[in-house]
């Protein structure tokens, strides 16, 4: 009996850590992801380029068919567009 809750104990350590790695490779892949964004984004000054890199890059490290961000301003306004344009949109299909 001693023998099998033995066994049994390191066989539910052993999944535990098969968990764990698995869910660490995870985070690192994401982190990979979020880097490699980030590191295109930063690639121009320029805000509508980089909304559209921010776009692009987000729509196909998540697999998006379709993609946008829309930005408004603090009080939901346009965001900085001219009178009567509406917020800004930048979309990726």
């Amino acid at each position: 009996i001693e023998l099998a809750a033995g066994v049994a104990e390191r066989m539910a350590l052993a999944l535990e850590n098969i968990r764990l790695l698995e869910e660490a490779q995870r985070r690192a892949a994401r982190e990979r992801a979020v880097a490699e964004v980030a590191s295109r984004v930063r690639a121009s000054l320029d805000p509508d380029a980089v909304l559209r890199a921010t776009v692009r890059e987000l729509g196909r490290v998540l697999g998006a068919r379709w993609t946008a961000i829309e930005v408004t301003g603090p009080d939901g306004g346009n965001g900085g567009s001219p009178a009567g344009e509406g917020p800004k949109r930048v979309g990726e299909e």
